[in-house]
């Protein structure tokens, strides 16, 4: 069969046939793409965490400098909010390390709790709350997922221009 200026007319098999080519190569160019992001895994995530951690540190900051900035007569709870940051901090650094060094799934939720209830606690301390500034992991496949999550959506980025090409390629024949 043959369509207008001469050209032949497909029929629904060779359409499907030919769509499935096209689909084929933009996967395996997405899988390819995939492969890449992976390896810079660790960048892509600072650059989707780096405003939080960002704007976290701005915000600690000025509540320090607001807290740095009361009386002689605030002394002991001053006190109270500096042995809390330590232990807030002192808990962090735990909980990082249980995600290292693959604690048990009950000793993670018990650090996260102790984590919020020193939080917590901080919060009282100050005139204001104060966002965490760390994400807390408590599922060992979410550290997991959170990265291949972020590689996945850079790797479909940086492949979009292909598959673009290849809806064109289809469309147009």
């Amino acid at each position: 069969m043959s369509g207008p200026e001469g050209q032949r007319l497909m029929t629904l098999g060779e359409h499907l046939e030919e769509l499935r080519a096209h689909v084929l190569r933009a996967t395996v160019v997405l899988v390819i793409a995939l492969a890449v992001t992976i390896t810079f895994q660790e960048p892509l995530m600072a650059i989707v965490v780096g405003p939080h951690q960002r704007a976290a540190e701005r915000i600690a900051a000025s509540r320090i400098e607001q807290v740095a900035q009361r009386s002689e007569r605030d002394r002991p709870r001053l006190e109270r909010t500096a042995r809390l940051l330590a232990e807030l901090e002192q808990v962090q650094t735990q909980i990082a390390d249980a995600a290292r060094q693959g604690w048990s799934a009950e000793q993670r939720v018990a650090l996260a709790r102790r984590y919020y209830t020193v939080w917590g606690q901080l919060q009282q301390e100050l005139p204001a709350p104060l966002p965490p500034h760390r994400l807390v992991v408590l599922r060992y496949q979410d550290a997991f997922l959170g990265y291949f999550k972020v590689a996945l959506l850079a790797a479909v980025i940086v492949a979009f221009p292909y598959f673009l090409y290849e809806i064109w390629r289809f469309v147009s024949e």
